[in-house]
C-alpha cells in the first residue's frame, strides 16, 4: 500500500483502538462473538479510526467478519480495502455470512450453498437476532 496515500492499515496496537472497535461493532450489529485483538484489522485514514475487520478461526472454517466502516468514511473505498488486506493474509478458502452480498462478489466472493457447520449455525442464529428480515447469505472466497 502507498503509504503517501491517507489510508494505513495497522494490525499492532491494537489495544487503543479497542473501545472503538467494540463501540461500531455493537452499533453496526455485526458479530461480537470470541473477538480478539489478534484477529482484526484496523483502517485509519488521514490517522483516524475509519474501518475495521477480521479473520476467525472458527475450527472447521475461516471467516471474514465483523467488518465495517464509520459513516462518516463510506464512499471512499475503505470496506475494499480492508477487506483486500484480510484476504492477503490467508492462504486457503474465506468464507462469511452477509446481509449484503453485491458488496462481497465485486471483490471475488460467490455464494454457497455448501459451507461449514459454524457458518450454519451462525446463519440460523446470529443473523436472526441481530439483522430479523434480512436475506442472509453465505459467500465463499476461493484461494
Amino acid at each position: 500500500m502507498d503509504l503517501k496515500s491517507p489510508i494505513y492499515i495497522c494490525r499492532s496496537n491494537l489495544k487503543e483502538f479497542e473501545s472503538d472497535i467494540k463501540f461500531y461493532v455493537k452499533r453496526f450489529k455485526l458479530d461480537d462473538k470470541n473477538m480478539a485483538a489478534h484477529q482484526f484489522k484496523v483502517l485509519l485514514y488521514e490517522n483516524k479510526f475509519a474501518a475495521f475487520g477480521r479473520l476467525r478461526d472458527n475450527g472447521d472454517a475461516i471467516e471474514l467478519c465483523s467488518l465495517g466502516v464509520v459513516e462518516e468514511y463510506r464512499g471512499k473505498k475503505l470496506g475494499n480495502a480492508i477487506v483486500k488486506e484480510l484476504l492477503s493474509e490467508i492462504k486457503q478458502d474465506i468464507y462469511l455470512v452477509t446481509v449484503i452480498p453485491a458488496f462481497f462478489t465485486k471483490l471475488g466472493f460467490r455464494e454457497t450453498q455448501e459451507y461449514p457447520i459454524s457458518l450454519q449455525d451462525k446463519r440460523d442464529n446470529f443473523c436472526e437476532h441481530h439483522h430479523p428480515g434480512n436475506c442472509i447469505s453465505v459467500l465463499k472466497y476461493s484461494k
